[in-house]
């Protein structure tokens, strides 16, 4: 079961770090594909980082407490959001069943992360650190984004070595 949640999970991480990219929420790095069409990058971090679980984690018990903190949480999330969408074509009964559904998810959750603080702890730094590297990057784009409107100027193209490296026209 732990086997197949890291295969999906890795799955998974590829296509939200590659999709984030296009969407321009994380670096363009993101969105390189290798020659089978493959992000690269995405993929690198999404195997790496079940490694790394994989290798921290004290035993079996902490690995199921990892596995059931994020899917409860990623359904509750599902639920929560699918229910409280405006325009969605959904009958009132099925969104009020999903919202309790979801409410009942979050308890659940809660108990998880109040029993299992590793798991909590853990939750909070991938999301910490994933939050972290997409601000960093919107600031980090906004600020490019303002400068050049501020400063209408690009450097010349095709400048090398020796040939005007370093010109700003007004072009």
């Amino acid at each position: 079961l732990l086997l197949s949640a890291v295969n999906t999970a890795v799955v998974a991480m590829v296509a939200l770090l590659y999709s984030l990219a296009q969407d321009g929420e994380l670096p363009p790095v993101f969105k390189q594909l290798n020659a089978y069409g493959v992000p690269w990058v995405p993929l690198i971090v999404a195997v790496a980082l079940p490694i790394l679980v994989l290798d921290l984690a004290p035993g079996l018990e902490a690995l199921a407490s990892l596995y059931a903190i994020g899917v409860v949480g990623a359904i509750t999330l599902n639920l929560w959001s699918t229910s409280t969408v405006k325009g969605l074509p959904l009958a009132f009964g099925s969104k009020i069943m999903m919202l309790a559904t979801a409410l009942l998810m979050a308890a659940i959750w809660v108990t998880i992360a109040a029993t299992k603080i590793h798991a909590l702890i853990f939750v909070i730094l991938v999301c910490g650190v994933g939050l972290f590297i997409r601000e960093t990057y919107r600031k980090k784009s906004q600020g490019l984004a303002r400068l050049r409107s501020w400063f209408p100027v690009r450097l010349l193209s095709g400048c090398g070595k020796n040939r005007g490296e370093g010109i700003v026209t007004g072009k």
